[in-house]
């Protein structure tokens, strides 16, 4: 098969691929400017200027940002990294996206396959799309990322003594001084921008190539392999062995036994691994219970076909309900630590004005991502039971109640494993206090909560759009 025909087979289709392949760009560029601005901050010029002299050394600084997580040259590093984690959403965002319409795809890679493709050229096809699609996007996102350069504000004038990590005393004068917002005024090596314009094709490749492992192309039938299990509480095992290792580190920090700077880390991140997978997976076995309670007691259609649903499939949507649950933990834990920092009278980096913006900002980037690729995932097992949804209306069944339906199967998983989250958050904190923490951030923490569960309900009823066109009765007549 020629280049050619692999791209013309991989870009063919109707409006739901044209759709599928925007927002696979629209993903994967949101991950270029995530990394690229992750790569700029890395490579900034050093603050500290050493002179050497014939009896030590002088340091002069020269600070040219406006926040202090720029100035510093120690924490670049740490937030270049935060950046980087960043762009993880925006590509789970375009394989989750790369979903989008997978019904039609799979009719058309089975008509491709009746002529004669075998069923790794098939796999070659759609690993194509998403590449194609992603190779676009990675230039477009190397564009917008020298518009946003250009669009930075420029110097402006700023009070030294407003940053806490700013020295005035080591410059001639105090006073206003110019100052960039933004570091605008410095770029990357060359060689990262072709790295990330190779790097994200490839990522989304290969978890395109995992998405199809479970797919089966035959001549006449496309068929995936059932992902029904039975409910696993493992995850909530894996929360209860992380809370486990955090009060075994709390206890190793007060005896004497080993070596200190080896088994506080350890112990440390250990802990930090499990609550995290914990976290992540929770949704699936709580979604599973949720359901099942909502089989014996509630008695109303909608929430009896919602649970049917979940229980049939209960990994739907979970890549990015795991997104948004790991940044509500981290979230929650960041609120109830910097509370407690401040009621005990800290001074630190998590306290300063800059470090909490920035982590709000991340904290909103990464829901909305989260609660797109969670609307594909809605969208996708819409137009996956569109038959049997049109079957039920043909047969009487209201659209109102399947539309409260999906409003259930969306809440049923969401809400516990919200609340879980945030329970994890507050407890990995409360653990290593030794004073009670202040009330604020239980209404904080509430905030959170309700607006994490907000934006999956808005989800959730965006894809009632798309419910009005499944439930036609004529959807019948397609196969």
């Amino acid at each position: 098969m020629s280049v050619s025909t692999l791209v013309k087979l991989a870009w063919a289709g109707r409006h739901a691929d044209r759709f599928r392949l925007v927002f696979t760009a629209l993903g994967a560029a949101l991950g270029t400017v995530a990394m690229l601005a992750a790569a700029t901050v890395y490579w900034l010029p050093a603050t500290e200027i050493i002179t050497p002299l014939p009896g030590g050394y002088t340091i002069e600084m020269h600070h040219r940002y406006t926040s202090g997580l720029l100035n510093d040259t120690a924490a670049r590093p740490w937030f270049a990294a935060f950046l980087l984690v960043l762009a993880l959403p925006a590509l789970v965002f375009a394989a989750q996206s790369a979903r989008l319409g997978a019904p039609a795809r799979d009719r058309r890679l089975m008509a491709i396959r009746l002529a004669g493709a075998t069923p790794g050229q098939l796999r070659l096809i759609a690993v194509a799309e998403t590449a194609v699609a992603c190779v676009l996007g990675a230039l477009v996102g190397i564009g917008a990322y020298f518009a946003l350069r250009q669009l930075a504000p420029g110097p402006v004038l700023f009070n030294p003594d407003a940053d806490p990590y700013d020295f005035p005393g080591w410059r001639p004068g105090n006073g206003l001084v110019l100052r960039l917002p933004l570091p605008s005024d410095a770029l990357p090596p060359v060689w990262v921008f072709p790295a990330v314009a190779v790097c994200i094709p490839v990522l989304a490749a290969a978890l395109t190539t995992i998405a199809l492992r479970r797919l089966t192309i035959t001549p006449l039938a496309v068929t995936r392999l059932p992902r029904v299990r039975g409910l696993r509480w493992w995850p909530l095992a894996a929360i209860a062995a992380g809370f486990g290792l955090l009060a075994l580190h709390r206890i190793l920090g007060r005896v004497d036994f080993g070596d200190k700077d080896v088994t506080l880390p350890l112990s440390a991140w250990s802990a930090v691994i499990l609550l995290g997978v914990g976290v992540s997976l929770c949704a699936v076995p709580l979604g599973q219970l949720a359901a099942r309670i909502a089989l014996r007691h509630l008695r109303s259609a909608a929430p009896q076909l919602a649970a049917r649903w979940i229980i049939a499939d209960p990994w739907n949507g979970s890549r990015s309900l795991a997104v948004a649950l790991v940044a509500v933990c981290g979230a929650a834990t960041a609120i109830e630590g910097i509370s407690y920092g401040r009621s005990i009278g800290m001074t630190g980096r998590a306290l300063n004005g800059d470090v909490q913006r920035f982590g709000l900002l991340a904290l909103a980037m990464t829901l909305l991502v989260a609660v797109a690729g969670l609307l594909f995932a809605i969208v996708e097992g819409l137009l996956t039971r569109r038959r049997a949804l049109a079957s039920l209306v043909a047969a009487g069944a209201p659209t109102a109640v399947l539309a409260r339906a999906v409003l259930w199967q969306a809440l049923l998983p969401t809400v516990p494993a919200v609340a879980l989250a945030i329970l994890v958050g507050q407890t990995a904190i409360a653990t290593a206090e030794t004073l009670p923490s202040p009330s604020d951030p239980i209404w904080a923490q509430t905030a959170l909560g309700v607006g994490a569960i907000a934006g999956i309900a808005a989800a959730a009823s965006l894809s009632l759009i798309v419910l009005r066109s499944t439930v036609k009765v004529t959807e019948l007549r397609l196969e």
